[in-house]
């Protein structure tokens, strides 16, 4: 059984174009970082439980300089906590 938040079995499973196309689709000011409003929207489309909760876990597992926001440099390792997120299992 899948663990509380990850995404429904009813949609189709999520690759690493997939996410980055979610994240840059999310990128809503265009400066080529996802703020936590914008991670969110994320987090919310991908059907997350607890999306402000999961935005915050990423931040805190993914925002190396501690700016509060994702940048160019951080994606790789954003769009690789997503993936592992995203297949967590029990």
């Amino acid at each position: 059984m899948p663990v509380h938040g990850t995404i429904p079995i009813s949609k189709p499973p999520l690759n690493e174009k997939t996410v980055r196309e979610l994240l840059k689709k999310a990128d809503i000011n265009g400066d080529g970082n996802l703020s936590k409003k914008e991670l969110k929207k994320v987090f919310e489309e991908m059907g997350s439980n607890w999306p402000k909760h999961r935005t915050w876990l990423c931040m805190l597992n993914t925002d190396s300089d501690g700016d509060g926001e994702i940048s160019a440099s951080e994606m790789n390792k954003l769009v690789a906590y997503i993936m592992k997120w995203a297949y967590a299992k029990c």
